[in-house]
């Protein structure tokens, strides 16, 4: 509080002498020290051209041992081909090259061909005999393209060719081609029904018929439009025709006809979506719609009012979403029972784009605590505070700051001291409501020179420090919020109980507790405390 200068040091003694809880924070500064340490270290051995110590035709040797590849400077002989190679698949331990060297010096080596077509072949071991030994070259990376391509071996090289088959857009060992090719499937077999805001289930399935060229297994994924990605995996026990099953559990988000290719080389087929109703959850009505927040948490729920349990709950009592219209029209939805509440809206969109749903109740939350609500299976999840039934005394600490209803009546105590000079009366009580939001708030009356009576308050300042009133929010990032205009109404009956209402402006302080330019508008601030 240096900002209400020097003559209200005594002042803040005084708020500190009296506990009041967390009255100012201390901010504390970590400094990170990075270190940037880097390094290079580079070791070359060259080796003659009979070592295949230099770079040339494509491919590098090196190591210790000398030799020469059978073939050399032409194909590769004699040469053993392994595993499948295939456009967009990429190549793993089964893809081996097996060519011979006649070695003239044991010792190690290593030996590789050039990147080519997005693929390379290398080796590495250790010769222990002399004479015709055997090199086993082994594929790594993802063949780009369909196509032969050459590939030199070594500096002092041999050369084969690989035959790339066209992909499928897919993973696995077999290799088939759709029917239809890289145009429109030929008859897919479409089975299900295909509804907007509907998610999909296993009944969804195309069919679509292949011609195997090589059995073995496969996994293909379609392109992901209108929210919605086809797969389907298995194995090819025969080659010749087949079909392969595609399914989704996604959830289409407009009605209308949209293409999918399963893989780059896949056949295209068409599913056209019906209109959906409520936005695919637990509703009805012509509009369909998504939750900003899609199926996972609803992005800035706007929640109205206060939800204690054991209270019924008002028409102030709102849950305000935001969505995305795409089809314009009704809408009639219903959340999940939780605590014994449940929420619901009606309503209609005159236009597609962003628009908000409002929900209200008027059930009486059971329990205290946090439960989580969601209109329909698709919508998005939010969370409600219930806070504690009220007690016997019906204390509470509430306020809207920016819009939004707190309140604060969790660890709720007051104490009031008439006794000696400076007199005082502290409220402080913890958020119980919304879930997420302030951590506390702190209220200190104060007269330096009599005691504590009914009547307004005025925040402290220059020209203000007899008799003020300190009230200090702090929100769950541990920013501080003091209020530094407005006015407090206080009604003080006898030495038992207190009333007050309060209204103003709320500013951020920064870490040397001076306000800064960020405000809150606090309105509708009211308590009731037993002292």
């Amino acid at each position: 509080m240096k900002y209400l200068g020097e003559d209200f040091r005594s002042v803040v003694i005084f708020a500190y002498t009296y506990n009041f809880k967390q009255m100012s924070r201390t901010i504390n500064s970590i400094l990170f020290l990075l270190i940037f340490c880097s390094g290079l270290l580079s070791c070359e051995k060259e080796f003659s051209a009979e070592e295949g110590g230099l770079f040339g035709g494509g491919g590098a040797t090196g190591g210790t041992a000398k030799f020469t590849l059978n073939g050399a400077p032409g194909d590769c002989s004699p040469l053993t081909m392994s595993g499948v190679y295939k456009a967009g698949v990429a190549l793993d331990q089964s893809n081996t090259i097996l060519i011979t060297a006649n070695v003239t010096a044991i010792g190690d080596y290593t030996i590789s061909t050039a990147n080519i077509n997005g693929v390379a072949f290398t080796d590495a071991g250790v010769f222990t005999s002399l004479g015709t030994q055997v090199i086993s070259l082994t594929g790594s990376g993802t063949p780009s393209a369909a196509g032969s391509f050459n590939f030199n071996v070594g500096s002092a090289y041999c050369s084969f060719a690989v035959p790339f088959l066209a992909g499928n857009g897919g993973t696995g060992a077999a290799v088939y081609t759709f029917n239809g090719g890289t145009g429109n499937c030929t008859s897919p077999v479409i089975g299900g029904t295909f509804t907007a805001g509907t998610a999909l289930t296993a009944s969804n399935t195309i069919r679509i018929g292949v011609n195997v060229t090589t059995a073995g297994s496969y996994t293909v994924t379609t392109n992901n439009v209108n929210g919605v990605t086809f797969t389907g995996s298995g194995t090819f026990s025969a080659t010749g025709p087949a079909n392969i099953t595609l399914t989704s559990l996604d959830t289409p988000a407009a009605a209308g006809t949209f293409s999918y290719k399963p893989g780059s080389n896949g056949c295209a087929f068409s599913i056209t979506y019906a209109t959906g109703t409520g936005g695919g959850g637990a509703g009805s009505g012509s509009a369909l719609f998504t939750f900003n927040g899609g199926t996972g948490n609803c992005a800035s729920p706007a929640i109205g009012g206060t939800y204690t349990a054991g209270t019924a709950l008002t028409a102030s009592n709102t849950i305000v979403l935001g969505v995305n219209v795409t089809t314009p029209g009704t809408y009639s939805l219903t959340t999940n029972s939780s605590n014994g509440v449940t929420f619901s809206g009606t309503g209609s969109f005159a236009a597609a784009g962003p628009a908000t749903i409002s929900l209200s109740s008027t059930n009486t939350g059971l329990a205290q605590g946090t439960f989580s609500y969601r209109p329909g299976t698709n919508g998005c999840a939010f969370s409600i505070a219930f806070q504690p039934a009220a007690t016997g005394n019906g204390d509470f600490l509430k306020a809207t700051l920016a819009g939004v209803a707190y309140q604060f009546n969790n660890n709720l105590a007051g104490t009031l001291d008439n006794a000696t000079l400076p007199s005082s009366l502290q409220v402080v009580g913890d958020l119980s409501s919304p879930g997420t939001g302030a951590d506390n708030m702190q209220i200190l009356f104060y007269n330096s020179t009599g005691t504590i009576s009914s009547g307004s308050f005025s925040p402290p300042s220059a020209t203000n420090l007899i008799r003020a009133v300190a009230i200090s929010y702090f929100d769950n990032s541990g920013a501080e919020w003091f209020l530094t205009s407005g006015t407090v109404t206080l009604t003080l009956t006898s030495t038992t109980s207190a009333t007050a209402t309060f209204s103003g402006t709320l500013s951020k302080l920064d870490s040397n507790q001076q306000p800064t330019a960020f405000t809150k508008a606090l309105t509708a601030g009211s308590l009731k405390i037993t002292l």
